[in-house]
């Protein structure tokens, strides 16, 4: 949850207001006004987003602790949404959908946002590669 301890999930609702909610329902809609903004504009009336807010440094990866401290002196991104999953589209609950289907929905639903992006998925390395894709990433960590 947003600042309620190392994981920083959260949830969008739009519905002519946007909320950000922690999953034990903290609001965080105040500390990320730039996101709560974007999302507004955002297409449909209803959208419920699976996903967490996240900074990237200048190797574009995310670490938490830029999220609470923003002058350490390393160049980053603004706070971004990664939305993992949709939930919702107007009254329509898309939980019981395919995961292939929800991710179209949610990239339509998204497309036209800068700061509200789609998580990259496992599958553009190719079935079976996952184990190259963690290897790759260790010896970046490392590196």
């Amino acid at each position: 949850m947003i600042g309620e301890g190392k994981t920083h999930t959260s949830r969008f609702l739009t519905a002519g207001s946007v909320r950000l909610l922690s999953r034990n329902a903290g609001d965080h809609t105040r500390r990320f006004p730039e996101i709560a903004t974007v999302v507004a504009k955002l297409r449909p009336d209803v959208l419920i987003l699976d996903g967490e807010v996240a900074v990237f440094d200048e190797e574009l990866v995310s670490p938490f602790h830029l999220l609470g401290d923003p002058d350490t002196g390393v160049l980053c991104t603004p706070p971004m949404f990664i939305a993992f999953d949709i939930l919702q589209v107007g009254r329509r609950d898309v939980r019981s959908f395919p995961l292939a289907r929800r991710r179209s929905i949610l990239e339509d639903a998204i497309a036209e946002s800068a700061m509200v992006l789609p998580a990259r998925r496992l599958d553009s390395y190719g079935r079976g590669h996952g184990r190259q894709f963690t290897a790759a990433r260790c010896h970046r960590a490392v590196s």
